[in-house]
């Protein structure tokens, strides 16, 4: 692979230097055996994972993308408390966090056609319309000059290619993300480096250069729930930007070799999780035991479906009125397996809404 070149642009009177990638479809991507075979067993792992996860897809789906859309925020230095994050959104940060809960959610259940520039326009729109960013640069690839690092491009520690060649840079990755002749991890890896460097929105690259991650396994993998990478990024964050850093002067191979092992570990943190799901349901069931109600053991099994219950889902899910809904809520609370909470929904008495802490601990655990 080919180190990425460099672009002499002018910046407020000064002259800089800006990296520019080569385009992927003018480059050998060849690797070495071993990091083909690295890439070859985290695919295999991706699928064995998902023909294990249980039965109730949509339960560990909503979890996953929850998380994944969590720890990506992280790593942008965006976080808000978990209970700000499954409750209804009531600030700026907190609605923020909720959009990128969404757009994970829609890029993993919206990967039947091709990629697309307008794709990507959509996918910045939807994550990044609750943020601080001007409106002028939501869904709109970036017509000013980028860095990473420092307060100018003159001190930075990375300056992005200039504008006007970011358009041909995206389609060029647009169309090497469509391909279906590359092993998927080995493309979902040199998608997101490749991103990475060319930084092509005034901010939000870092997300949505993972949510192609997302969108390139569950495509080329068939996968309803894929184990996200962020989780795993977040403890290793050196060796995320120095894998990228070797990247962009040409070391394919170290890159993908890192990045293949990240995609391992996610798979394990996934099966974890679904054992640890598996441990939580039974335990409510023996605290539930000395409990009759019906209703209340019927809507033990919403959770984990639904993060937070009020009287008004559990009667609709269960097909009672709200009064018994509420009343199953209540027994499950005075069980100690859901806490209450209040919060106000427009006009009128705040509504009463059940969540349970020990769920919401796995999701900042794993």
């Amino acid at each position: 692979m080919k180190p990425a070149g460099s672009h002499s642009v002018t910046w407020r009177g000064r002259r800089i230097s800006a990296v520019v990638p080569h385009r992927l479809s003018q480059q050998r991507l060849d690797i070495e055996d071993g990091v083909a075979e690295a890439c070859i067993a985290a695919s295999t792992r991706l699928s064995l994972t998902a023909e294990v996860v249980p039965p109730d897809f949509a339960t560990l789906a909503q979890l996953m993308a929850r998380h994944e859309a969590l720890a990506s925020s992280y790593i942008e230095s965006i976080s808000a408390p978990i209970l700000d994050v499954v409750l209804p959104a009531v600030t700026q940060l907190s609605r923020s966090i909720n959009d990128a809960v969404d757009t994970v959610r829609f890029v993993r259940t919206n990967h039947d056609r091709d990629l697309s520039v307008d794709m990507l326009l959509d996918w910045h729109v939807r994550l990044m319309k609750s943020t601080p960013l001007a409106r002028e640069h939501l869904g709109r690839l970036r017509d000013e000059q980028g860095w990473i690092g420092g307060t100018s491009p003159v001190e930075a520690s990375l300056v992005t290619p200039p504008p006007n060649l970011v358009p041909a840079l995206v389609d060029d990755l647009v169309v090497f993300a469509n391909r279906v002749d590359i092993e998927p991890v080995l493309q979902a890896a040199i998608v997101h480096a490749q991103f990475e460097l060319i930084h092509p929105f005034a901010d939000g690259n870092g997300r949505i250069g993972r949510l192609l991650v997302d969108w390139v396994l569950s495509r080329r993998l068939g996968l309803v729930a894929p184990p996200g990478i962020s989780s795993v990024i977040v403890g290793d964050i050196g060796g995320y930007l120095s894998g990228l850093t070797l990247f962009r002067i040409g070391d394919l191979d170290a890159w993908v070799s890192w990045f293949a092992s990240v995609v391992t570990r996610s798979s394990q943190r996934q099966l974890g999780l679904v054992q640890a799901i598996d441990e939580l349901k039974a335990r409510w069931r023996a605290q539930l035991l000395a409990r009759s109600d019906s209703s209340a053991w019927n809507t033990l099994s919403l959770i984990p479906r639904h993060l937070v219950l009020d009287s008004r889902v559990v009667a609709a899910e269960l097909g009672i009125s709200p009064r018994a809904a509420l009343s199953a809520l209540e027994a499950l609370r005075e069980s100690g397996i859901l806490e209450e909470h209040s919060r106000p929904i427009g006009k009128g008495r705040p509504s009463r809404l059940f969540v349970s802490s020990e769920l919401l601990a796995l999701v900042d655990v794993f």
